[in-house]
């Protein structure tokens, strides 16, 4: 298709076809690393789709892998090209103003630790009284979140462990839970950003990297799932799971000596689902 695309570039400029269907390539691209979380990867491509069609989709996509960089002021342009060429569209106006919320949220936990406890003694009152109230908010909220999810109530868990992420944007737990409860109702592609945002915020949090390595593996991303396998090993290399869950995708990717290794090495570690496997394919 590409080639096909390059042999046509003549005619581009003279036919608003080719030219949409020369963007859909990297914007198509652009898509998959967002969906798997490389955003700086997915900017590169929805900037090479601008190139060929000024598509409002095209700056909104970009406008949200800016906003999982923490660049709003480029996310913001990008948002108020998309209004421009479809004026007032909702979901426009939506994801706008939820960057506007959390460049707002990063803004504030920034300035917080840049300044610290540079404050008079009234405003070290107020802030406290802030910090308790919003504590409290937190518990409840994160209470409310555990028993709905005790209950089988995913989505209005969610929206719980939600309001505990819109108060405290930079603890990892509430990212963790909410991706739990996405799973259970199988939206992996929620599931999957908010696990990356663990990874983000606590990269030793090692109950996250199973979960990574399944939803990669369910998709095919084998490398991408062999990459989280071999950070959980990294950082807990007498895990027996984690050889485990890694020679498991070794397997599903035809990689059987590699299998066969992690395998080994998971129940020379104690782990007795890999000795069982290994015992059979022996």
């Amino acid at each position: 298709m590409e080639t096909f695309i390059d042999s046509c570039a003549k005619f581009v400029a003279d036919n608003p076809r080719i030219k949409e269907l020369s963007a859909s390539i990297p914007a198509d691209k652009g898509k998959f690393f967002s969906y798997v979380g490389k955003y700086d990867d997915a900017v590169k491509m929805f900037t090479d789709a601008l190139n060929y069609s000024h598509d409002h989709s095209y700056y909104a996509d970009r406008a949200d892998a800016y906003v999982h960089l923490h660049d709003y002021i480029h996310a913001l342009n990008d948002y108020d090209h998309a209004l421009e060429l479809s004026p007032n569209d909702p979901d426009y106006l939506n994801r706008k103003a939820k960057a506007i919320a959390s460049q707002a949220s990063f803004s504030n936990t920034r300035k917080a630790n840049q300044y610290g406890m540079s404050y008079d003694h009234q405003n070290e009152k107020n802030q406290d009284r802030s910090l308790i109230s919003d504590k409290i908010q937190v518990n409840d909220h994160q209470q409310k979140g555990t028993n709905l999810a005790n209950a089988e109530k995913y989505e209005e868990a969610i929206n719980e462990f939600s309001e505990v992420i819109r108060i405290v944007p930079y603890e990892f737990a509430p990212y963790f839970n909410r991706a739990i409860c996405y799973s259970r109702i199988h939206n992996d592609d929620a599931a999957l950003q908010d696990f990356l945002r663990v990874v983000e915020l606590k990269p030793d949090y090692l109950d996250t990297y199973s979960r990574l390595i399944t939803i990669y593996a369910n998709r095919g991303l084998y490398d991408d799932a062999i990459n989280s396998a071999s950070k959980w090993i990294s950082l807990d290399p007498k895990n027996g799971e984690a050889y485990f869950n890694r020679g498991k995708v070794f397997e599903r990717m035809g990689s059987n000596v590699d299998a066969l290794n992690d395998m080994k090495q998971a129940c020379a570690l104690g782990y007795q689902p890999a000795c069982r496997y290994y015992k059979q394919v022996q």
